[in-house]
């Protein structure tokens, strides 16, 4: 069998030089603790006559010394320290410590101080026996929740020499924990005559009966007293010796213990070193030991082993062993350790001390493990003794690179009715029919403790079947189906946790959000929230500041590598959209922040253009204007343009997400490319006259900076409302109805048990704010003053673009499903019936058959949405189209559940591939389309080709203007009208009854329409009614079940039925339920058909590269939030339009808006990509290819025009066919007069507004005044 080197010792260049100093070469106790409970294991060492150190681990980088800083210099000046044990004795969720002397010291109980320091408390404890007590073990022997702590005293000291002044052996201290930080020294339970020279006391549950027995291991065992085994005999609080009886009574040199299921068999099998020969003793199922070191190749048989532990070092779920050995004599003739592998073919351990680099002569004594870096594989620390100073050892820290290593699981447990720190507790995993034991004790080894964090190598098991805790009096608890590479934290009585520890540095001055807190000063800080896997998950993150001048040479984290072949403007927006995903779910910020970047891409590639015009330097943008006295370079046109582009969007980046949740990596991610792409980060200048590119590339960005600190978002202050007061009181969404809304026609504040954004991100306030109900005075790009409305509203001024004017009111008058109000929140609800994946219904969903609707089909009027939407089968009027345009072929049927379908569609459009916000989606789906091999790169589809970075600085800030745009109009709307979201209507309306039938008892006026199979009245003998008679007469729903049905997210369908309507939700996470803003307009309709618009105009065709786009939604993998889909399905459009339809509609089957939101935002939407497109083509047309594209374009005579003026359009050949409507979707009669190329458009009078002329060929916004 072949081993590589698993460990290193890193010690020294991890901050830890110590050694034992002891004349008797005794000392060099080892413990392995969180000192601070900030999820780094921390590291104390006994010093002997040398001082105790304690090492405060920073994050698995380093540790620090805080021996001073926590009072164990000053408590144990002068003090000649043996062993260590860490506890927690008073319950208080830090581990106390119990430190052993040598001689005739007391020993010293160290109460911890919340994991700042630590107070001797020994002397008011009752620990006050002064004699030489070589080891201590804590463990709840009589099982009342406290730790009892044993003593093992060695023998009468009568001063130096050590060989010649050794008596008898002293009497064991038993300590009985009174519950009140004070102990009662019991009767030893070993009777005078059986006394031995104690070095090793090990409280463990042998024969796993539930109560914790104890071993006590003696030096001298041939000339004073053999090991000894006593069994708690519980509930009779006593202890029973049966040494002989079980085999144990081992006449030995016993130095150390290391406990472990060495052979798989479900009990704990024991090592114990000694001089000489080692013992292995096999557990024959508490009936016994059998010594089976020999045939197992550890006797050994050289030297002194002392410190010793089972430790699975590669994680192949096999136990190896290691073994710490060193002389007694004051000479420096050192042993080596020892580290035996298990090898499964012999079933035998194999000594490769040697290939682990493990066999220099040092003298070691205690060791203990844990993991100090957090990387799931066994570390270990291990103390060296000296005789005298001048002697050779040190401490050594043995950190495991091992790169092969198998996979593994870590449980922390916390006791509640149990000892909080759980000794006593076993923790049994199975997996693959095989099972794993380990136990949880205080003090083992020798004079050692180790880390209260149990490691399980499970090697290629890939699923832990059942997690079995055993506490202490074997109350067991059982959890299911648990992914490895995984820390849990299990509570007695409460759950199982994911548990994460996170490290981040930043620099003096530097701010980052920790749970959606701005953190700027070093601290632990800790939250628990609702983690991937299904369960919740603490969360623990160290943050420190570093004061020093060279802070920002960190080591910088893998990430995936950006694709080289991608032109610069790519790569960053690759690493623009990544931002995006590790920052606050903020689509109008995001949305910003596309469009500043996009403006930093395509002017650093402008002004080195004889053609294209600048759109931001040497302009005017609101009241901003950009000084710009143009740039020479010697620099080539292409190197210029990738330099200045680059240093544009490194300065522009690094500001704006500074604050994101994922700052650290963000920032690195910046420098790395920026070295990559081979460009200087240190260079600040903006002084660009020179020629430099990177000064013109770092004025751009801060220009840009400096514009969005007075564009009206209001970044200042991280965006935060400065007028807008919501109307609503807040909707428990935990408890049942809508008890508190004052206003059922206005937004909703939501109170969720925790927070967490569509990015993931906790924000630390599960009430969160309405975000950016006042972006409409945001600057835009195309939108334009002249097209807006300023309405006043509590004080504050809200411009509002393209007004559709007030959604529907909830009508007293107006009965059930006459209602525009109740009928649209009613067709929501439905709707939700439709995410079953078990009611058969099949679809379908292939570009054949839904897509290709006209701007002339969406609905104009109430009667219109009635026949549009199918309220009770889903879906719009679309037919689907009936060839694949650029194959010529029809489109093959993809025949799915309909339950499936809605599923991934709304999970799909809500959150986008990789939950870059709606606008940074269509981002992803420009790329996807840039990369497709038929897109062929022709601006607007004419002239020729153009290279990778002309397309892309064009195409982004087209798309980011829209997406700028878009965001603005629609939270504008939003901010204004402030109208109510569908969980608020559709409980508060429940909450009253039915608005449908007079008759009935529980008519309400503004109660929910009844729509039989749907929505129903709750009867006596109704299911839902069987166990709470209080139901009849109230609201039962067909809807969603909702998250209380989903225990595993892998593996759980929540499914439909019948339920409550004041209980209804939206098809959301619990911790998101619907985005923090009002409804009207959908954000996600306006985005998608102004992204939508955009690319067909960029592209030159409606339709997807190839005639179809699609996006795969594998089997029970897609789903966040439960399981699904239930087979693959794809997601296809052949249009972009047809693709920004679905979007629309998906928002109403996952509950997040009604119809009104929807059309407006269609239509508002379809103006703002045809500006944007034009706009953005006014700076760069003169760059195309193919001058004569502009000259075959339609145009507009003028615009705005009169009431009674006509509309002319220029370049007509008399052949195009117009549609003219309102903003509100009314078709417009008018009639058409052409000649000499232009074309008159006559209405008998129009009013004042927004209209839409269409053709086939463009889209125009006609202002009316």
């Amino acid at each position: 069998m072949v081993f590589s080197q698993t460990f290193k010792d890193r010690a020294i260049e991890m901050g830890i030089d110590h050694f034992s100093l002891d004349s008797n070469i005794m000392s060099g106790g080892v413990a392995i603790f969180d000192f601070n409970n900030d999820g780094f294991d921390d590291l104390y060492f006994n010093g002997g006559e040398n001082p105790d150190k304690l090492f405060e681990n920073i994050g698995g980088k380093f540790f620090k010394d805080i021996s001073y800083s926590s009072g164990i210099t000053s408590i144990l000046k002068d003090v000649n320290t043996m062993g260590i044990v860490a506890g927690d004795i008073n319950n208080d969720g830090y581990a106390d410590l119990f430190v052993t002397t040598a001689q005739k010291n007391r020993c010293y109980l160290l109460k911890n101080n919340l994991g700042t320091s630590f107070t001797d408390i020994s002397l008011e404890a009752g620990i006050d026996h002064a004699v030489w007590s070589s080891t201590a073990t804590m463990g709840d022997y009589d099982l009342d929740g406290d730790l009892d702590i044993y003593v093992g005293n060695y023998v009468q000291y009568d001063g130096h020499p050590f060989s010649i002044n050794l008596t008898n052996p002293i009497t064991d201290f038993f300590y009985q924990n009174n519950g009140n930080k004070t102990f009662t020294l019991l009767p030893s339970p070993l009777f005078e005559k059986d006394t031995g020279a104690t070095l090793v006391a090990s409280f463990t549950d042998f024969d796993q009966d539930g109560d914790s027995d104890l071993f006590v291991l003696n030096d001298y065992g041939e000339i004073y007293e053999p090991n000894k085994l006593l069994l708690n005999t519980y509930p009779k609080k006593t202890m029973q010796e049966i040494s002989v009886l079980m085999g144990f009574d081992n006449e030995m040199q016993s130095m150390g213990l290391a406990t472990g299921d060495m052979d798989v068999d479900g009990v704990l099998d024991y090592y114990i070193t000694n001089l000489g020969d080692n013992y292995l003793l096999e557990n024959q199922n508490g009936s016994g030991f059998k010594n089976i070191s020999n045939t197992k190749n550890v006797i050994d048989g050289s030297g002194f082993s002392w410190g010793t532990a089972f430790i699975d070092i590669n994680n192949d779920s096999y136990l190896d062993l290691y073994v710490a050995k060193g002389s007694i004599f004051a000479e420096n003739d050192s042993q080596a350790n020892k580290l035996y592998q298990y090898d499964q073919l012999s079933e035998k351990f194999i000594d490769n001390s040697i290939a682990e680099g493990m066999a220099e002569p040092n003298r070691g004594r205690g060791m203990a493990h844990g993991d100090f870096n957090q990387d799931g594989k066994i570390d270990f620390a291990v103390s060296n003794v000296r005789a005298k100073q001048s002697d050779d050892g040190r401490a050594l820290l043995y950190i495991n690179q091992s790169r092969n290593s198998g996979n593994w699981v870590k449980i922390i447990l916390e006791g509640t009715v149990s000892n909080k720190s759980s000794y006593g507790a076993s923790i049994i995993l199975s997996a693959n029919g095989r099972k794993f034991i380990k136990e949880l004790s205080g003090g083992t080894s020798y004079l050692s403790s180790h880390s209260n964090t149990v490691h399980f190598g499970v090697g290629e098991i890939e699923k832990i079947d059942e997690l079995i805790i055993n506490w202490p009096g074997k109350k067991t608890e059982s959890y299911f189906n648990l992914s490895v590479n995984k820390t849990y934290k299990v509570i007695e009585k409460d759950k199982i946790y994911s548990f994460n520890t996170n490290y981040i540095e930043i620099c003096e001055g530097e701010r980052i959000f920790i749970n959606g807190e701005r953190k700027t000063s070093a601290g632990i800080y800790r939250n628990i929230y609702q983690g991937k896997d299904g369960l919740d998950e603490i969360s623990i993150t160290r943050l420190e500041v570093n004061n020093s001048s060279d802070c920002m040479e960190k080591n910088t984290p893998e990430q995936q590598p950006i694709n080289m072949n991608y032109s610069v403007a790519r790569k960053w927006n690759e690493l623009l959209l990544k931002s995006i995903r590790n920052d606050f779910a903020r689509p109008t910020v995001h949305a910003r922040n596309l469009y500043h970047t996009s403006i930093a891409m395509y002017d650093a590639w402008a002004v080195y253009s004889d053609e294209a015009v600048p759109f931001f330097l040497g302009n005017t943008i609101g009241e901003f204007s950009v000084n710009f006295e143009g740039v020479n370079t010697s620099k080539t046109q292409d190197f210029a343009r990738r330099e200045a582009i680059s240093y544009a969007c490194f300065r522009l980046l690094s500001h704006r997400f500074k604050n994101a949740p994922g700052s650290i990596e963000l920032s690195y991610d910046y420098e790395d490319l920026m070295n990559e792409l081979g460009y200087d980060t240190s260079i600040k200048s903006t002084d660009y006259s020179d020629g430099s590119p990177a000064a013109l590339g770092n004025y751009i960005g801060q220009q840009l900076i400096e514009f969005g600190l007075q564009d009206g978002a209001n970044e200042a202050e991280d965006y935060t409302n400065q007028h807008y007061q919501s109307q609503n009181s807040p909707l428990e969404v935990d408890k049942s109805g809508n008890p508190k809304i004052k206003d059922p026609n206005k937004w909703q504040p939501l109170t969720l048990s925790i927070f967490i954004d569509q990015s993931g991100n906790i924000t630390g306030n599960n009430t969160p704010d309405f975000l950016s109900p006042e972006w409409g005075n945001v600057i835009p790009f195309a939108l334009e003053k002249s097209e807006s409305t300023t309405f006043n509203k509590d004080g504050f001024n809200y411009r509002i673009y393209y007004d559709p004017g007030k959604p529907a009111d909830l009508s007293s008058s107006l009965k059930g499903l006459d209602d525009p109000y109740k009928w649209g929140f009613a067709m929501v609800a439905v709707w939700s019936s439709h995410l079953n994946p078990f009611d058969g219904k099949l679809i379908d969903i292939s570009p054949g058959a839904i897509g290709n609707l006209k701007l002339s089909d969406l609905p104009k009027n109430f009667d219109n949405y009635k026949v549009f939407y199918n309220i009770e089968e889903g879906g719009d009027p679309s037919q689907g189209h009936k060839k694949n345009p650029i194959t010529g072929s029809s489109y093959t049927p993809q025949i799915v559940l309909r339950g499936d379908y809605v599923r991934v569609l709304a999970e799909f459009w809500a959150d986008g591939p990789d939950s870059e916000t709606p606008p940074g989606h269509w981002f992803t789906i420009l790329n996807h389309v840039n990369d497709h091999p038929q897109n062929e790169k022709k601006f607007a589809g004419r002239g020729k080709k153009l290279d990778d970075l002309e397309w892309d600085v064009k195409s982004y800030l087209a798309l980011g203007g829209a997406m700028h745009d878009s965001a603005i109009a629609a939270w504008g709307l939003k901010g204004f009208y402030n109208y109510i979201r569908p969980i608020s209507a559709i409980r508060y309306m429940s909450s009253l009854g039915q608005s449908t039938d007079e008759e009935l008892d529980n008519y309400h006026p503004e109660g929910i329409p009844l729509i039989p199979n749907y929505i129903e009245t709750i009867k006596e003998d109704d299911p839902i009614a069987i166990d709470y008679p209080q139901r009849v007469g109230k609201i039962k729903i067909k809807a969603w079940k909702g998250n209380h049905f989903i225990n595993n997210r892998d593996l759980d369908v929540s499914g439909v039925g019948w339920i409550m309507g004041n209980d209804w939700v939206p098809y959301q996470r619990p911790s998101f339920v619907t985005p923090p803003f009002a409804g009207y307009v959908s954000g996600h309709s306006t985005f998608s058909r102004a992204a939508a618009n955009t690319l067909a105009l960029i592209t030159g065709s409606n339709f997807f590269p190839g005639g179809i786009g699609e996006y795969d939604a594998n089997k029970d993998e897609f789903l966040v939030f439960e399981n699904g889909p239930s087979k693959k399905l794809t997601l296809q459009w052949a249009t972009y339009q047809d693709a920004a339809d679905q979007c629309s509609l998906s928002r109403i089957w996952g509950g997040i808006h009604p119809y009104i939101d929807d059309i407006p935002g269609r239509l508002i939407g379809q103006i703002i990509g045809n500006e944007s497109f034009e706009f953005g083509s006014e700076y760069f047309e003169n760059n195309l290819s193919n001058p004569e594209i502009q000259n075959l374009n339609l145009r507009l005579f003028s615009n705005p025009v009169g009431k009674t003026e006509s509309i002319k359009v220029l370049n007509t050949n008399g052949f195009e066919s117009f549609e003219l409507y309102s903003i509100t979707g009314q078709l417009v009669p008018f009639s058409l007069i052409h000649q000499n190329g232009l074309t008159e458009i006559i209405t008998n009078s129009l009013i004042s507004g927004i209209y839409i002329l269409r053709t086939d060929e463009i889209t125009f916004k006609v202002v009316v005044r």
